[in-house]
C-alpha cells in the first residue's frame, strides 16, 4: 500500500506531463514549423497566415474562461481527455484544410484544446495529488512543453519535406490520439477515489 501511495501521484504527474506536451508543445510551440509550408502550399499572404494564430489565441482566452468550470462539472480526467481528443481532431483538420476558413476552424479547436488541457487543469490536478513537492511536480510536468520544442521540429520538418504537409499533420493526429489514451490511463481526479492520500514527504530531502 505504501508503495502504491508513493508511486501513484508521480504517475498522475507523468499523465500531466503528457497532457502538457500535447496541449502546449504541439498545440502552440510547434506551429512555427508548419507555417511556412502552409503559406507556400495554399498561397496565403502573411496576413492570412497570421489570422490562424490570432484565431487560436482568441479561443485560448475563451477556453481559459471555461476550463475551471469544465473541470468542476465533468471532472479533470474527462476534461483533459476530451482536450487531447480535440487536439487530435485539430491536427486532422489542419491536414485536410485547403481554404483559410478551414484553417481557422482547426485553429479554433486547437485553442480550446490548449486551454482545456493546459495549465489550469494541470494545476488543479497537482494540487489534489501533492500536499508536498507540489511546486516541483508542477514544474516537472510543465517542462514537457519545452521538451516538445526541442525534440520535434527536426522530425516534423523531415515528415513535411519527405511525405507532405497533410501527412505530417495526420501523423501528429495519430500520435496525439495515442497520447490521449495514455492521459486517460494515468490521470485520476482525486486520490481519495482510489483509497489514497495526496503525496507527502517521508523525511527525505527536497530534490
Amino acid at each position: 500500500m505504501r508503495s502504491r501511495q508513493s508511486v501513484r501521484p508521480w504517475l498522475v504527474c507523468l499523465g500531466g506531463a503528457v497532457m502538457f506536451f500535447v496541449a502546449i508543445g504541439l498545440g502552440s510551440n510547434l506551429y512555427s514549423v508548419y507555417q511556412p509550408y502552409i503559406i507556400v502550399q495554399n498561397g496565403f499572404t502573411n496576413t492570412q497566415a497570421a489570422w490562424i494564430v490570432t484565431t487560436r489565441s482568441l479561443f485560448i482566452v475563451l477556453g481559459m474562461f471555461t476550463a475551471g468550470w469544465l473541470c468542476a462539472r465533468l471532472g479533470i480526467r474527462s476534461t483533459v481527455t476530451a482536450a487531447m481528443l480535440l487536439m487530435a481532431l485539430s491536427r486532422f483538420q489542419f491536414g485536410a484544410a485547403r481554404t483559410l476558413p478551414a484553417y481557422l476552424a482547426a485553429a479554433a479547436v486547437t485553442g480550446l484544446a490548449y486551454s482545456w488541457g493546459g495549465m489550469i487543469p494541470l494545476s488543479l490536478l497537482i494540487n489534489r495529488w501533492f500536499q508536498d513537492r507540489n511546486t516541483f511536480a508542477l514544474g516537472l510536468a510543465s517542462a514537457s512543453s519545452g521538451l516538445a520544442t526541442i525534440l520535434l521540429p527536426a522530425p516534423l520538418t523531415w515528415l513535411i519535406q519527405s511525405w507532405g504537409l497533410r501527412e505530417a499533420f495526420w501523423a501528429e493526429s495519430a500520435f496525439v490520439a495515442a497520447a490521449s489514451a495514455a492521459v486517460h490511463l494515468l490521470v485520476r481526479d482525486d486520490p481519495a477515489r482510489l483509497g489514497l492520500e495526496p503525496y507527502r514527504k517521508t523525511g527525505d530531502r527536497e530534490p
